[in-house]
């Protein structure tokens, strides 16, 4: 065994000595006439008595009414309640380094003072020394965006399996009783698929979808469609699709075409081609709008917004409510099998604003933890 030199030995031994000395003398009350400025002591004392005296952080941050623990990032700090129906005020629990903590003018007593969070809320701490930082707090509460519209809501998380087991049954978590299964040729769960958070895989080769036959409901000419995938293959799959079968009128499709670009609309009438070209076996969040030719439909890939094109011989009418609606192929026929992992899929049935596209972005965003260009806070 090699041993290590004196030096070594010495500079180890130093800071060994020097982390007792700081974690004993953070206890220690002392006066300043017991400092000797010549001594190693004195000196670290100093350090404490002045970092005490600017310190302004927050370091930690909570709303214990409904389980969501903040996630501190520098002076960013992002929450996540996924199961909240609303935005009434709320109180939060802190703990900060500094002697004030306020919004605006208002002082903020951790557990006491309450909050409305439909915006980023801005707080301002105060050392001793009366310097200040900000720190701006998000609560991201994907049910509260355009609830009503929110018609299907799929996520890997909300399934309670084994890592690789099979995958019969995936829970609409938006309420409304989509749910798709599959009795046989099972996608299979991934339990840690992207940033701790799970994900269904698709294999590609062979059918192995998840299904809903009839009574989706989910009929109306607008909609929007924001998931987060990582295809394996980026060629001639299909995500999502809700329609009666076939490639007719009534199919709706949101899919990678041949050449790896993004595709949504219906087959054989109506399209939006996307140019974005999507890397294999690179995770994405997008986001996509189908809406009649009058306006323009829109693509956000990882936050960032591409405006459509449209082609085909008509407009979007899509009116049948007893559609069918398969994740990881083409509605009823077998073909265009989805070949990756899909970890979220958001369903609405209407076009949301490009505000409430981007809050959704950034949910999705810090959930897994995929940059995205558009400013979260």
């Amino acid at each position: 065994m090699k041993m290590l030199s004196q030096s070594t030995r010495a500079i180890i031994n130093n800071t060994f000595i020097l982390g007792f000395l700081v974690s004993s003398l953070s206890c220690t009350r002392f006066q300043e006439s017991q400092l000797d400025p010549n001594s190693l002591l004195s000196n670290l004392r100093l350090a404490l008595i002045a970092s005490s005296f600017t310190s302004n952080d927050i370091t930690s941050y909570s709303i214990p009414s409904i389980g969501a623990t903040g996630v501190i990032n520098g002076t960013e700090i992002y929450l996540i309640a996924e199961n909240l129906n609303n935005l009434n005020p709320l109180v939060a629990t802190f703990t900060s380094s500094g002697k004030s903590v306020r919004i605006g003018s208002t002082t903020q007593i951790s557990g006491s003072t309450e909050n409305s969070y439909t915006e980023t809320l801005t707080y301002i701490v105060s050392a001793q020394d009366n310097s200040e930082k900000t720190y701006k707090v998000k609560l991201f509460a994907p049910r509260t965006v355009s609830a009503s519209n929110l018609k299907a809501w799929f996520k890997g998380n909300s399934l309670s399996l084994a890592n690789g087991g099979n995958v019969s049954f995936w829970t609409d978590s938006s309420g409304n009783a989509n749910d798709v299964s599959t009795a046989s040729n099972f996608p299979t769960f991934v339990a840690s698929a992207k940033n701790g958070f799970p994900a269904v895989l698709f294999p590609g080769t062979v059918d192995r979808s998840l299904s809903k036959t009839s009574g989706t409901d989910l009929n109306t000419t607008a909609h929007t469609i924001i998931t987060v995938f990582k295809p394996v293959v980026a060629v001639n799959v299909v995500i999502m699709s809700i329609g009666t079968g076939g490639c007719g009128l009534t199919d709706k499709v949101f899919q990678i075409l041949n050449d790896g670009s993004i595709n949504t609309g219906v087959c054989n009438s109506y399209s939006i081609n996307l140019t974005s070209i999507l890397n294999s076996n690179t995770y994405y969040i997008a986001a996509v709008s189908s809406i009649n030719n009058t306006g323009t439909p829109y693509l956000f890939l990882d936050g960032a917004s591409t405006a459509g094109t449209f082609s085909g011989d008509g407009s979007l009418s899509y009116t049948n409510p007893n559609s069918n609606m398969a994740i990881g192929k083409r509605a009823i026929d077998n073909t265009s099998f989805f070949n990756g992992e899909i970890a979220e899929i958001l369903y609405y049935n209407t076009n949301l604003s490009v505000a409430n596209t981007q809050t959704l972005n950034c949910y999705l965003s810090k959930k897994y933890a995929i940059p995205v260009s558009s400013s979260c806070f």
